[in-house]
C-alpha cells in the first residue's frame, strides 16, 4: 500500500507546473482556447533534441494521439534534429529561441547554420509545435529545475521544452508513464484548457481527475484509485475543446489569433 500511495502521489506531483503547490484557493482566471491549433488544417510537429535527450516512443505516440483527437488528424511529425549545446548555455538557448534577433547561444558554427534553417522551416508552417527535449531547464526566477516550459514563438509557432532527467527521476512509476503525464499535460496548455474561470485556477483545472490538475492532495490520490491514471482531460476541458472545434466550421478557413499563452512547469 505504501508503494501504491507513493506512486499515486508522484503521478500528481508530475502534473503540477511548479515544485511547490499553487495557491488553488486564489487566482481564478480564464483564457481562450487556442483555435489556431484546434482549427488548424495541418499541424507540423518538429522534435528538437539537445545533447541526445528524447522521450520514450510510447509516450510520444500518446502525445500525438491526443493532439489528433482534439485538433486535426493531419498531424505531420518531422524528423528529429539533434544539437550539442554547452551545458552552461542550455537555458539561454531555450529561453532566447524566439527573441527574433538570431542570437544563438552555445552552438558550434555548423550547428548555428543548421538551427537557423530549422527555425526558418518551422516559421513557414501555418501551425507548428517545436518540442525541445533538454537535459536541463531552470526557472529564470530562482533557478530551480522545471519539468517543462511552454511559450508562443509567434501566433503560429508553439515552443514546448521538456526536462528529460527531471521527468525520468520520478520514483515508482516508469519513465514512459511519467513522460505520458507530462506530455499530455503540455497538450492542454498549448490548446488553452481549462478555458473558463469556473474551473480554471492559476492556469490549471480544479477537477482532480483531470490531467490539467495542478497539485497532489488526498482527494486527487483517491481520484486515481477510482478513475485510474490521469492521462486525459476532464469532461469540462473536453467540452471546451469540442465547442472550439465546432466553431472551426464557421471560421471558413481563417484562423483567429488567440491571446498568447505561456506556462512554466
Amino acid at each position: 500500500m505504501k508503494k501504491l500511495l507513493a506512486s499515486l502521489f508522484m503521478i500528481f506531483s508530475m502534473v503540477g507546473c511548479t515544485f511547490s503547490p499553487l495557491p488553488f484557493e486564489d487566482d481564478a482566471t480564464s483564457q481562450t482556447v487556442n483555435t489556431t491549433l484546434v482549427c488548424a488544417k495541418q499541424i507540423d510537429v518538429y522534435p528538437l533534441s539537445i545533447n541526445g535527450v528524447n522521450p520514450p516512443q510510447a509516450s510520444f505516440d500518446l502525445y500525438i494521439k491526443k493532439l489528433k483527437k482534439y485538433t486535426t488528424n493531419n498531424v505531420v511529425v518531422h524528423k528529429s534534429i539533434n544539437f550539442t549545446v554547452e551545458e552552461k548555455r542550455i537555458n539561454n538557448f531555450i529561453q532566447h529561441y524566439g527573441n527574433g534577433d538570431r542570437n544563438i547561444y552555445g552552438l558550434s558554427y555548423d550547428d548555428k547554420e543548421k538551427f537557423v534553417n530549422f527555425r526558418k522551416k518551422t516559421e513557414e508552417s501555418d501551425s507548428a509545435i517545436v518540442m525541445i527535449y533538454t537535459p536541463e531547464l531552470l526557472c529564470s526566477r530562482d533557478n530551480h529545475q522545471l519539468r517543462g516550459y511552454a511559450f508562443s514563438h509567434s501566433d503560429r509557432v508553439n515552443i514546448v521544452a521538456y526536462n528529460g532527467p527531471t521527468i525520468n527521476n520520478a520514483p515508482v512509476i516508469s519513465d514512459t508513464q511519467a513522460w505520458k503525464i507530462v506530455l499530455t499535460h503540455e497538450v492542454g496548455h498549448r490548446l488553452g484548457v481549462p478555458a473558463k474561470k469556473t474551473h480554471n485556477k492559476a492556469g490549471h483545472c480544479t477537477s482532480r481527475e483531470c490531467i490539467m490538475y495542478a497539485r497532489p492532495d488526498t482527494k486527487a490520490v483517491l481520484s486515481v484509485l477510482f478513475h485510474g491514471m490521469p492521462y486525459d482531460f476532464c469532461d469540462k476541458c473536453k467540452a471546451e475543446l469540442r465547442e472550439a472545434k465546432k466553431s472551426c466550421e464557421s471560421i471558413n478557413g481563417s484562423h483567429p489569433d488567440p491571446k498568447p499563452i505561456w506556462r512554466k512547469k
